[in-house]
Formats: C-alpha cells, sequence, structure tokens
C-alpha cells in the first residue's frame, strides 16, 4: 500500500492542515474564500471536512 500525498501530509504535518482548514473557515465567513480557492480544493481533497 503506498501512501498518496495526502496521506503523507495528514502524517507529517497534522496539525498544521487542521490549522490551515480553521484559517479557511475564517476566510470564507469572512468574504473572502474567493480568494483562497486552490487552497479550499487542496484541503477538500486532502480530507479536511469543511469543504466536502
Amino acid at each position: 500500500m503506498s501512501a498518496t500525498p495526502c496521506d503523507r501530509l495528514a502524517t507529517v504535518h497534522y496539525n498544521a492542515r487542521y490549522d490551515v482548514c480553521d484559517e479557511h473557515a475564517a476566510a470564507m465567513h469572512a468574504g473572502e474564500g474567493e480568494d483562497m480557492a486552490d487552497e479550499v480544493v487542496f484541503t477538500s481533497s486532502c480530507g479536511c471536512g469543511l469543504y466536502a
């Protein structure tokens, strides 16, 4: 079984990943979500859950 990039991200930067998700949520509430489209796709694909 080979690890996906997201698996490695979750393993190596688990806490950082969820900190970023929190930042995205705050930005979305502030109406700045459109400026973060690339990061939203990235965190969603990595299982953040906020943008599933």
